[in-house]
C-alpha cells in the first residue's frame, strides 16, 4: 500500500460512506490529471468506469468506482466540492443517493438514483450519463 493511500485510509468514515456500494466522482477537468488518475487506477488494479455528468449545470468527465476503493479515490477528490454515494438497490432497482461534501463530511440525502430519458436529464442541473449503457440517470 502506498503512503498516499494509507494516509487517507484513516480518514473519517460517515454512515453514508460505510453503507455505500459505489461512488461517482470527478477528479478535475484537466486532461493530464484525468490521464494520470486512470494510469494509477490501472497500475493499482482499481476498476473505474468513465461517465459524463452535469453538476450545477456544468458538464464534466466523471467516474464510478466501488466504495471499497474510497481511500484511494478520496485522495484524488480533495479539491472537489462533493461526490455522489450510491447505496444498495431498492425493490424498484434504484440506489439510495447521497451527496457527500468532501471537505466537511456533510451529507445530503438526494433520494434515489434512477434511469430517465435524455430530455428529462438534460432539463436538470445534475445528471449522469453512462455511455456504455447509453442511459441517463438522475436523483429523485
Amino acid at each position: 500500500m502506498n503512503a498516499l493511500v494509507s494516509k487517507f485510509a484513516l480518514a473519517p468514515m460517515t454512515d453514508a460512506v460505510m453503507n455505500a456500494e459505489f461512488v461517482i466522482f470527478c477528479v478535475g477537468q484537466e486532461p493530464e490529471r484525468i490521464e494520470e488518475f486512470q494510469r494509477r487506477c490501472r497500475y493499482l488494479g482499481i476498476s473505474i468506469k468513465e461517465l459524463l455528468g452535469s453538476y450545477k449545470g456544468q458538464q464534466e468527465r466523471s467516474f464510478i468506482a466501488s466504495i471499497q476503493d474510497w481511500a484511494f479515490i478520496r485522495s484524488w477528490v480533495l479539491d472537489e466540492e462533493s461526490v455522489l454515494l450510491l447505496g444498495a438497490r431498492d425493490k424498484l432497482n434504484r440506489r439510495k443517493a447521497t451527496l457527500h461534501y468532501v471537505s466537511t463530511e456533510e451529507e445530503v440525502d438526494l433520494g434515489r438514483f434512477e434511469s430517465t430519458t435524455e430530455a428529462d436529464a438534460l432539463s436538470r442541473e445534475a445528471w449522469t450519463y453512462d455511455p456504455q449503457q447509453c442511459t441517463y440517470f438522475v436523483c429523485n
